[in-house]
This record gives structure tokens, sequence and C-alpha cells, in this order.
């Protein structure tokens, strides 16, 4: 979906300085949050702008509407359950915009929530994973239009056919940004309980540098490799847009980040030309396949990449060699991956409880010395590397989970991203010689 799907399934005329506030689960558990969230609120309504909330489920794993928790109530590997798992995941979101809107009301602000069809943004059909295609988000242009702070619970759309989708895990930062430009919005405000992006998680780092200013694509990578103050598909749908994607702290205090197109950046501490950052996602599996000794090359792999495609199973850092395939994949997705390979009378071993962990920065691939740096780095804090792979912006280790923040730690020390940006000073001369 871009600019021109958005006006083209939305006839009627925009609002004027449309204000679209995105809140994260985190904000909207405990009350004391959500208080915040009502200050946020009344804010930009005492500027005269139509207000456009979007909200996350309550809390986090454990709270009883998170997403997470709702989950937990059907079992993990029953691909035939997807479309009423998507329906029951999006509760949370729909029990958070009617509480938020009713607790508007109670402060004197006229509210009201809005949830599936109801937003009108449209998707391709994949349960768990859907892309938005179209929005027509008419009954929240009618009721901001008529003064009226429109929370939509987020997360989610339909289906050609009516059904409930969800956008993956993030999706509602997703969704803020397809109603934002339907809506013509000037930009869209992401309120976490962190402000801002860093060049690793501050809870992990401390130590880690504030991004004041960043590209769209880099905060894509940055999503990708995963950080989860931003869903992937937000920023590139905020690019196609135009849009610029602000972050900031509930509280208001603190710092923020601002993601938008690298003609408006301005010189800051960050710097696009070197390394920016390390990351991590946890729960991973690393999958080795070695086929059947009756199997040939490329039927092999070519066979077992298209079951799984068939299954639906996302895989990443993928190696093919002529007597195996290596690839790594969420570790909830181990059971399903490996009934594909025996149905080829492969044999499978699994390796649970790994993390990626990712280096991060412009042109990276190809510099000397940056992988035996990342070796070095975690060898000498006594971590072993399962599997490697990079790209021409980023650079992942699988290692073990139960290690992961130490390697964090380590790459984001070894490259200078604790204070000094010597490194990427060095990274950016040696790639200019």
């Amino acid at each position: 979906m871009n600019g021109g799907d958005a006006k083209k399934n939305s006839p009627s005329k925009a609002l004027e300085e449309t204000r679209v506030l995105k809140f994260g689960g985190t904000c909207m558990n405990p009350a004391r949050s959500r208080a915040m969230v009502i200050d946020r609120i009344i804010e930009e309504k005492e500027k005269g702008q139509a207000v456009v909330a979007v909200v996350s489920a309550m809390g986090r794993e454990g709270d009883p509407y998170a997403t997470d928790t709702l989950g937990a109530l059907l079992p993990p590997e029953t691909p035939e359950l997807d479309r009423e798992r998507d329906a029951l995941l999006t509760c949370g979101e729909g029990i958070a915009a009617s509480l938020l809107a009713a607790e508007l009301n109670a402060s004197g602000v006229r509210a009201l929530s809005l949830r599936g069809i109801q937003l009108g943004l449209f998707t391709d059909g994949r349960f768990g994973e859907a892309r938005v295609v179209a929005a027509a988000p008419e009954a929240i242009r009618r009721f901001a239009g008529q003064g009226a702070v429109v929370v939509a619970a987020g997360f989610q759309g339909v289906s050609a056919d009516g059904s409930v989708t969800t956008l993956g895990r993030g999706g509602s930062d997703t969704a803020a940004v397809a109603l934002a430009a339907a809506l013509d919005a000037d930009g869209v405000v992401f309120y976490k309980d962190v402000g801002g992006l860093f060049s690793a998680d501050p809870r992990s780092v401390p130590a880690a540098s504030h991004l004041a200013r960043i590209p769209y694509d880099e905060a894509a990578h940055l999503a990708h490799a995963g950080v989860r103050a931003l869903h992937p598909e937000s920023a590139w749908l905020a690019e196609k847009n135009g849009l610029p994607i602000e972050i900031k702290s509930l509280s208001g205090e603190g710092e923020t980040t601002v993601i938008t197109s690298p003609n408006d950046l301005t010189q800051s501490k960050y710097q696009s030309s070197g390394l920016f950052a390390v990351t991590s996602v946890e729960g991973i599996a690393q999958v080795t396949v070695t086929p059947a000794p009756t199997a040939e090359w490329p039927e092999f792999p070519e066979r077992l990449f298209q079951i799984l495609a068939e299954k639906n199973i996302s895989l990443d850092m993928i190696g093919l060699f002529h007597d195996q395939a290596h690839f790594t994949l969420p570790a909830l997705h181990v059971r399903p991956a490996v009934d594909c390979a025996d149905r080829l009378g492969c044999s499978v071993r699994a390796r649970t409880a790994c993390a990626k962990v990712s280096l991060l920065g412009g042109g990276i691939h190809g510099v000397p010395g940056i992988m035996s740096r990342i070796i070095g780095a975690l060898a000498r804090k006594g971590i072993p590397i399962y599997q490697s792979t990079d790209t021409y912006t980023v650079i992942s280790v699988l290692v073990d989970q139960a290690r992961c923040r130490d390697a964090v730690r380590a790459l984001h020390r070894e490259f200078g991203l604790d204070a000094a940006d010597e490194s990427r000073k060095e990274l950016a001369s040696r790639r200019s010689e």
C-alpha cells in the first residue's frame, strides 16, 4: 500500500491537521500509564488537531489481556486454527481501545473506539503476518471530523473475505502509519516505554548511544535485526508516503528519535556512514538438514524449501552445501520444519535456545577486519559462533541465547559504540580509500 492507494480508496476530503498517535502495550497498562496517554492526547487536542490514537494490547506477557497471554490459550503449532488465532489475538487491542475511549470520555474528552472492518484497513489475508494493501478509513474520518478522538485498535485489518487478520508482532506501528497515510496526516508519533532509538537496547547496554535522527531504510534494518521499538513494515510504508515517524517516551520527557528522509537529516551525533547499532533477537533455533543418501542436488534443497514455503515457515540465515542445508527460524516453528524434512526422508538436527546478534552499519560488507573483530570480541568472552551471515549493512552471528546480552555488550564495546565513535570514523575512512 502506498499514498496513491490510500487516496484512491479514500475519496472523502482529508481532515485538516490530523495527528496520529500510537501507544504501545506498556503505555496502556497500568492505569497510571493510561493517565499519561490521556495527557498526551489532550495536549494534541488543545492544539486544535483531530486526533486518532492507535493502541496495542495492554501490558506484556502474563498480563491478562496482553497478546502473548491470549496466544497461550491456543496450542502453538496448529495451522488449521490460524484464522481463530488471529481473531483471538486482536481481542487484546479491542479491549485496550474500548477502555481508553471510556476513560477519555470520563475525563471530559469525547471519544469512541473502532476495530476490525470499522478501521478500513484491508490486507492480503495472510494470517499472522498480513500486509496492508489498501486503506479506506471512512468511519475514522467521519468521527474525527466531528471532533471526537478516535481510538483505533491496532495490529489488525480485514481480508477480502472479511476475516480479521493480524499484522505481525509490532503491527500496531504499521496500522498507525497506514491510517496516517490514508488520512493525509503530517506524521506519526509512536509513544514507547523507552524514548527513541539507541545503538543497543539501553536496558541491556546502559552505555547505548541515542540516535536522534535516522533515515527510513536504516530504521527498517534496525527493526528487521531485532529492535522491537519499531515494526519494519511501518518504516517502509512511511518512506513510501513521505511520513516522518517520531518516537517518544510516554512521559513526554527525555530523548526523541525522528525517522525521516535522508534529505531531511541534520547534523547530529548519528553518523550514517559507519557503524551505528548492535541488536539481538532471542528465541531462535538452528536447523541442520542432511538429505537421504539417494537424494540429488539440486532436487533436495529445492523440494525442501518448497515444502517449507507451502507451510508458511519463514527462514533466516540460510546456508546451502552439497550435503547439508542450514537455516534458522523462530524456535516455536521447529516442529513443523522438522516434519517437512521428515517427509523427504532427511535427517534433522535442531539447536534451540539461540539468539541472533547483529552489527549494523552503512557499507560494512567486505570491509577488511570487521568479521575478525567480531570473532575475537566474542572469543574473548568465551562465546562460540554457530553460524553467520552478512549483507551490505548487517553482519549477524548466531550464539547461545544465555550469552546474548554478553555478546551484544562485547560487540557494542568492540566497535566503539559505548561512548566515543572512533571505530565508526575509522570505518568511514577505510571505505573512502
